[in-house]
């Protein structure tokens, strides 16, 4: 029963840690789509990877993003990856920080955390089980004292 219950917070634990995962991924997703964008409609030419090669403007690299992401035109994830890349080497110093950033894993302590609250979660749940297992008994034993 211990296995199956570390199994159990295992999983959890590693479910925790994919959620966060896509939630910076899509914090880090807005962060690059959102700020000034170009004016001028995004074409099919535009999102090819030479274009993207040869592209110095931000806006213009965000405009593109955005409408990759969008998938109007299909879902081109590597592209997607290589216009990101190239976006994220043109930003200001300050931003590309923080997207690195974002893009780390947990440190040890974010993980100790998780797992604390996930073994605390755990106890809980354990504990309202014992305490409606309990109740049940109790209910048993004052029906079959009723005439």
């Amino acid at each position: 029963r211990n296995e199956k219950q570390n199994k159990k917070k295992n999983y959890l634990l590693v479910a925790c840690w994919k959620e966060q995962k896509e939630r910076r991924m899509a914090e880090i997703g807005d962060m690059l789509c959102s700020g000034r964008k170009s004016k001028m409609p995004v074409t099919l030419e535009m999102m090819e990877y030479k274009y993207i090669d040869d592209c110095d403007r931000v806006d213009e690299l965000r405009s593109i993003l955005a409408a990759l992401r969008s998938g109007e035109h299909g879902r081109y994830l590597k592209l997607e990856k290589h216009c990101e890349e190239k976006l994220i080497a043109l930003l200001p110093a300050k931003e590309r920080r923080i997207v690195h950033a974002m893009k780390q894993r947990p440190s040890s302590t974010e993980e100790n955390t998780a797992k604390k609250q996930i073994d605390l979660w755990a106890e809980s749940v354990k504990n309202e089980e014992t305490q409606l297992q309990q109740e049940q008994i109790q209910d048993k034993k004052e029906e079959s004292v009723l005439p």
